[in-house]
């Protein structure tokens, strides 16, 4: 049967592949599928951590052909580390067209849609947005919640399956509003992904140290988004600190344009 279909697994395995008499490795050899990311990440970094203890149980499993059609495999940022859940995200990108077999004009995105990929700044409205009705709305204590009621049963009963018909409908009004906050801009010539957008965000940062140095208020405030992004920075940071950060923050940038 798995030679009639393509296959791409994503699942949480709570055991290490590593591990002796590992399932996950055993269900993975078995049905000849590809762990993308020990593939494609040397070595392939953590998914969970708890009590100081550090290690991979979330894996994507793909048949060849998936794992063949792949543009790109990335880790989470670990600043976004914890936002929607305890477990390390991964991000897979495939290229569509050479999976199924499209032509461009079966790919093109309507021009209805106001979520584009390659427009940067509207994707950061968009998952700020969604972050914060996430929050509003208790999205993730709430499925934390019916996922606890669900431990050791094999089926939903009737109040449950009506709370997850809940979480998801709440969920796909929150992705059609955090849409709607979107405003038509500027569409850029690169797609969007976690390490553009750090990229972005970095030099965006240090262009608008460089632009306040000296106004203390100013300064202030962008020094509250250094922890936020990550980024090392306070008051005493000369303007040739600044301008290096820069420098070095513009040439990630166009480094991660060029791959891309």
């Amino acid at each position: 049967m798995l030679s009639e279909h393509e296959i791409l697994v994503c699942l949480d395995a709570n055991e290490k592949w590593e591990s002796k008499n590992s399932t996950i490795k055993e269900f993975g050899e078995t049905l000849g599928l590809i762990d993308m990311a020990g593939q494609n990440l040397s070595p392939p970094p953590p998914t969970y951590e708890r009590k100081g203890v550090a290690n991979r149980i979330d894996f994507i499993l793909a048949t060849q052909r998936v794992s063949d059609c792949l543009h790109e495999f990335e880790m989470e940022p670990e600043i976004l580390a914890g936002s929607c859940g305890d477990h390390r995200g991964m991000i897979i990108k495939l290229k569509i067209g050479m999976l199924f077999n499209l032509k461009d004009q079966d790919m093109m995105g309507p021009t209805s849609r106001k979520l584009k990929s390659n427009d940067v700044k509207g994707v950061e409205k968009y998952k700020n947005k969604l972050l914060q009705g996430i929050d509003t709305h208790n999205i993730a204590q709430r499925m934390k919640t019916l996922i606890t009621e669900l431990q050791g049963k094999k089926e939903m009963n009737a109040y449950q399956k009506q709370l997850y018909e809940g979480i998801d409908k709440d969920m796909f009004r929150l992705c059609i509003n955090a849409e709607k906050n979107i405003r038509r801009g500027s569409i850029g010539n690169y797609m969007w992904s976690p390490s553009l957008d750090k990229a972005h965000r970095d030099s965006q940062y240090w262009k608008s140290r460089k632009k306040n140095f000296g106004n203390k208020d100013a300064t202030d405030m962008i020094l509250l988004k250094a922890k936020q992004y990550d980024i090392e920075d306070n008051d005493n940071t000369t303007i040739k600190e600044i301008d290096e950060n820069l420098q070095e923050a513009f040439r990630r940038l166009n480094k991660v344009k060029k791959m891309r």
